[in-house]
């Protein structure tokens, strides 16, 4: 299984990038396959971390999801920088169960991964940073799709899959409002993921159920965006099919027929 879109044509598909969010392993390894593609790339981050720091990158520091001011203040460091293509990865997880939450991680996950998000690029087409033609491409996650959850995986996690449900129907809004400027927008599933966010919960369920590295996914996320088009808008897609799916996984009947940016159930 491979991506369709060469890296070679990273530079002419997707232009001047803004990558928000790229200080974990997906974050970075997506700024790095941009870069290495000849994209003029531009990374928001809390605090630099020594991979971001070698990459040829303008980064804009100290962005954080959960500022109220976030969004102004980012547009103001942009300087009218105007983006081709803009990808959300920015994401919090932990896990949680009956009898055991924390409201406080629960806004939290709500305030990163659905919240956020959408005031980021709300900012960003507010502020002159999005033109006719410009890309947005969010990272979501196969959790927050109602279609895929079983009595076989359980309960459990709650800030977590409504969060990522939250941030697709949020998402899917934004999509209707962007659609009339020429702005497309589509939902990324990016694979079950072998990074610090999973490694201490479901690193046992790596195997089961095919976890990738960040840079393995990279380049199926990117094919995701290349392919966004105004008829398509709107979207929520697997970047790499069945493949690395997650617990949704249960609920498949032919994964074999879902291949690389296929549809997922709402």
């Amino acid at each position: 299984m491979e991506p369709l879109l060469p890296n070679s044509d990273y530079g002419k598909t997707f232009g001047t990038v803004l990558v928000i969010g790229g200080t974990g392993g997906l974050g970075t390894a997506i700024t790095e396959a941009f870069v290495k593609g000849g994209c003029k790339v531009f990374v928001t981050c809390r605090k630099v971390t020594p991979k971001l720091s070698e990459l040829d990158v303008q980064v804009l520091e100290g962005v954080d999801m959960r500022d109220p001011d976030g969004p102004k203040n980012l547009v103001s460091k942009l300087g009218g920088e105007v983006f081709d293509t803009v990808m959300v990865i920015a994401g919090y997880f932990t896990t949680e169960c009956l009898g055991n939450m924390s409201r406080d991680e629960q806004l939290k996950m709500f305030e990163i991964c659905a919240i956020g998000p959408i005031r980021y690029v709300d900012g960003l087409y507010s502020g002159g940073s999005l033109k006719s033609g410009s890309r947005v491409g969010f990272i979501t996650s196969e959790g927050g799709s109602m279609g895929l959850r079983t009595e076989r995986e359980g309960g459990g996690n709650y800030g977590h899959h409504g969060s990522k449900a939250a941030q697709n129907m949020m998402c899917l809004m934004l999509s209707y409002d962007l659609k009339p400027h020429g702005v497309p927008v589509v939902m990324i599933h990016p694979g079950f993921m072998k990074t610090e966010m999973t490694a201490d919960k479901y690193a046992d369920k790596y195997e089961e159920f095919g976890a990738v590295f960040p840079h393995e996914a990279a380049p199926f996320i990117v094919d995701c965006v290349a392919r966004l088009e105004l008829e398509t808008t709107g979207r929520f897609v697997s970047a790499m099919g069945s493949k690395g799916l997650g617990l949704g996984y249960y609920a498949l009947k032919d994964p074999e027929n879902m291949k690389p940016g296929c549809d997922l159930p709402w």
